[in-house]
């Protein structure tokens, strides 16, 4: 039996009536034994899994990203929610599918779906567990004084195969947090290599916590309790759970999500905005066992210029005030530019590729069109050389 599944269904439950009436037989789980015979993906199981994790990076890149530059930028007031449903309507809508990620035309969009609800965090309440959930508080990307931590995360699903991703947005940091950003994206690359075969599973976390003890001590209590889990139709394979405890073996085809963080982190300057005081740190990843192994959620990068946004000038200079008044001003329109600029970027693909759509179904179309012309002509033709002559006789007779 499978402990935590109910079935459904006339044969299920003939199968429990009949089971029933039969003493004596020990039920067994089996979910573990069914989890450790599926965790190897084949190609086909693999394609599809890699399917979903491009197509997230694709959104995050392309949509979510951009998507929060404006926010940033134009400094909207928006709910965690409200940008959360944004991500959802794309898994709906196959044209925004399609205008967020042009490789949408070469797969069966009705097989697409969401791993998971998308989850925005920020404004110093965040949950790094794979159940947490986006609320309605309004996005906080720091004020005039403070700095802003935004945490995403988001995982399509192709043909039941599951991905994820997440990344962490830093506005206006602090060198406090800029040096915990550090030590985390270090640490994924340190980890990332242990995804081959013959791994032990456990030895994930513990190098981790060996890593965080030498590189920065202070965050060692801050780390997360496990470092993800395996992946594949089920989203969080329990029996791979990455802990420490776990003796089991990495095989070449097993797809995982490694997810580390920090959480209830304390910026280290003092702070009126309640908001900014405490933060949190994470990047999760779809890694795919092998001899070398398969960062498919590498584009979206986590490198600090792809995530650390500056949108206010620098310290003053108290020697040349005019000179730092102006100076101030050009970096704030500097960091705009930068954002706004992105977003352009961002826009005119879109619009590329709502052409490019709009321009192959205007083809389609002329194509239908002319071959339902030339069937009628043909039609028409066909007839005129089968009817019979009709002969009028003469009034006369």
């Amino acid at each position: 039996m499978v402990a935590k599944e109910q079935a459904f269904g006339d044969f299920a439950a003939s199968w429990k009536e009949a089971r029933e009436a039969v003493s004596g037989l020990e039920e067994v789980d089996v979910s573990t034994g069914l989890l450790d015979a599926m965790a190897a993906k084949d190609k086909a199981e693999l394609r599809n899994g890699k399917v979903a994790a491009v197509m997230t990076c694709a959104i995050m890149r392309k949509h979510l990203i951009p998507q929060l530059e404006t926010i940033v930028d134009e400094e909207t007031k928006i709910t965690h929610s409200k940008v959360a449903e944004d991500l959802e309507e794309l898994f709906d809508d196959p044209l925004k599918l399609a205008s967020a990620w042009k490789a949408a035309a070469q797969i069966d969009r009705e097989r697409v779906d969401m791993s998971y609800p998308p989850i925005i965090q920020s404004g110093g309440q965040y949950n790094l567990k794979p159940n947490a959930e986006t609320t309605d508080e309004v996005l906080h990307y720091g004020t005039a004084e403070s700095s802003g931590v935004i945490l995403v995360s988001m995982g399509a699903r192709y043909k039941s195969y599951c991905a994820n991703l997440s990344r962490t947005i830093l506005v206006n940091p602090t060198d406090g947090q800029r040096k915990s950003y550090e030590v985390l994206t270090k640490l994924r690359e340190k980890l990332l290599e242990l995804f081959v075969p013959g791994t032990r599973i456990g030895d994930v976390m513990v190098k981790a916590k060996e890593f965080i003890a030498a590189e920065a001590p202070e965050l060692l209590p801050k780390f997360v309790k496990n470092c993800g889990s395996g992946m594949g139709i089920v989203f969080r394979e329990r029996c791979f759970l990455i802990t420490s405890k776990n003796d089991r073996t990495m095989r070449d085809g097993m797809t995982f999500n490694l997810s580390i963080g920090f959480d209830g982190l304390e910026v280290e300057t003092d702070v009126s905005d309640e908001k900014a005081k405490t933060y949190a740190l994470l990047l999760s990843d779809t890694v795919v066992v092998g001899e070398t192994p398969d960062v498919v959620t590498k584009p979206s990068g986590v490198d600090p210029k792809d995530v650390i946004w500056e949108t206010r000038d620098g310290d003053d200079d108290e020697s040349d005030e005019d000179d730092d008044v102006i100076g101030a001003g050009a970096k704030k329109l500097a960091a705009k530019v930068d954002l706004s600029g992105k977003r352009e970027a961002a826009v005119e693909s879109a619009q590329e590729n709502r052409k490019l759509n709009q321009e192959q179904i205007a083809a389609k179309q002329r194509k239908e069109a002319i071959a339902r012309i030339k069937k009628m002509d043909e039609a028409a033709a066909s007839s005129a050389k089968k009817k019979t002559p009709v002969s009028y006789e003469s009034v006369a007779r």
